[in-house]
């Protein structure tokens, strides 16, 4: 699970709090309605608790929501690979191939969100879609080289996922905070993430067993899907190339090479890496020089024009998340109630609903698209380093009741804000720190990925 997929560590953060508030003489009033976290601090010397909130409610709300999620999900990915299984006779064995997940930004010529035009400089790659990609856009990108993975599923293997398709942990008692464990496998079990994981293994499986790609490449994140395809991939002398295709902040914990119990085994045989400043940052969760190679940014351009002006509209980079995104519209919705004009622009994976005004509009081009922006409001993506290396003001917003994961690289700094803040650090807004583009990122060498690629054994 990566950094932005629980909030154990927020938890712990609340147990460590509590813990350094008893040591003082003042009397501290802790509310908390959460029936795990309550306990756990609870148990701590010092503290004097009143009525405990009830398990059993939130217990079966989460197991009620879980059951239905799978019964849900399960159905559909039955049905997706059903529906796409023709695409199985359209595809080359013994090929290079992406994996690569649906973007809305891709296309069905080969042009790939996160592999840019890679497709028209190496003729012989093939591209397979990632099940997180639904059913309507899995058939709007197909091509002679692109198809879906769910074509490999079985339908009654994804019905079969509905049963066992949760975490089952006999005890946990020995572990330290073994409360929020139990709490954080509780909240995975209430939706579909363990299933959905069951089923990409599942599909992977049959899909390299059947084409046997001479190279798997895929934007590299190092979670559990990809460990697995490593494993796989190195029992049938396939060769793994992940892509560090995005930013790596100091929260990106699922980068460290240390999450991989059996290091190598579950790491690619290569990690291409987009530029200099994240070769290093690579180098310092712990992964090997000799497996990095910088390859360079498809999906971050350099920036091509000036856009900076004081009266200019401000433009809030929505988050991916969408409980900091919903916070992040509240706040644009106050500053254009001022009479300020505000662009905010939605994750293009996680789209938003809220009703627009004058002052308050969808924006529908890229960011640097636009001719004239005053300020960049962004929480967690990319959008806030390409506003620096834009020269343009930037703020990192910080929501109210979680973390918002740290995505810049560690010599780039800009000023926070909360909700209750900004307008305090909006007088004090400094223009950016200079951090030129070719310190952060390279341009993509086709000439590396060719290698690579094609004559990497």
């Amino acid at each position: 699970m990566g950094a932005y997929g629980t909030d154990f560590r927020l938890m712990l953060a609340w147990v460590i709090l509590a813990k350094e508030l008893v040591s003082v003489q003042e009397n501290f009033l802790i509310v908390c309605d959460d029936p795990w976290l309550y306990r756990e601090i609870a148990d701590l010397d010092g503290v004097f608790v009143g009525r405990y909130p009830k398990f059993w409610k939130r217990r079966f709300q989460l197991k009620l929501r879980g059951f239905f999620s799978r019964c849900k999900n399960s159905f559909k990915l039955a049905v997706f690979s059903f529906k796409l299984k023709y695409q199985r006779n359209k595809t080359f064995k013994g090929k290079p191939t992406l994996i690569v997940y649906g973007h809305p930004t891709s296309k069905n010529d080969g042009t790939d969100a996160y592999f840019g035009d890679l497709m028209k400089h190496i003729s012989s790659l093939q591209r397979v879609l990632h099940t997180d990609c639904d059913l309507q856009l899995s058939r709007d990108l197909e091509d002679d080289r692109t198809t879906s993975l769910h074509a490999w599923g079985n339908p009654l293997f994804a019905l079969s996922l509905i049963i066992g398709s949760k975490w089952h942990i006999p005890s946990t008692k020995h572990l330290n905070y073994h409360r929020l464990v139990n709490r954080a496998i509780e909240i995975e079990n209430s939706g579909s993430g363990i299933l959905m994981t069951r089923w990409q293994a599942h599909c992977q499986t049959r899909w390299m067993k059947e084409t046997k790609p001479t190279k798997v490449i895929w934007p590299w994140e190092n979670f559990s899907w990809e460990r697995l395809l490593c494993r796989q991939a190195a029992k049938t002398n396939i060769k793994t190339l992940g892509y560090q295709h995005t930013v790596i902040g100091e929260h990106q914990i699922n980068f460290a090479s240390r999450l991989n119990p059996s290091k190598v085994k579950t790491l690619p045989d290569k990690i291409i890496c987009n530029g200099p400043a994240f070769f290093q940052e690579l180098i310092d969760w712990g992964h090997r020089p000799e497996t990095l190679v910088i390859g360079g940014a498809f999906r971050i351009s350099p920036p091509y024009k000036k856009v900076f002006n004081k009266g200019a509209p401000i433009f809030v980079a929505l988050s991916g998340l969408l409980p900091i995104a919903n916070e992040q519209l509240i706040l644009a919705k106050q500053i254009s109630e001022k009479g300020k004009k505000v662009l905010f622009r939605p994750h293009p994976m996680y789209p938003v609903n809220i009703r627009e005004t004058d002052t308050l509009i969808k924006a529908e081009k890229e960011m640097l698209d636009h001719s004239k922006l005053s300020l960049v409001v962004f929480s967690t993506g990319t959008l806030g380093l390409e506003a620096v290396l834009a020269g343009l003001p930037t703020i990192r917003f910080l929501p109210d009741d979680r973390v918002a994961v740290q995505v810049l690289p560690k010599n780039v700094k800009v000023p926070t804000a909360t909700g209750n803040t900004l307008p305090v650090v909006l007088t004090r807004l400094q223009p950016p720190m200079h951090i030129t583009w070719e310190s952060i990122f390279s341009r993509v060498d086709y000439s590396v990925w060719q290698r690579i690629i094609l004559n990497y054994n």
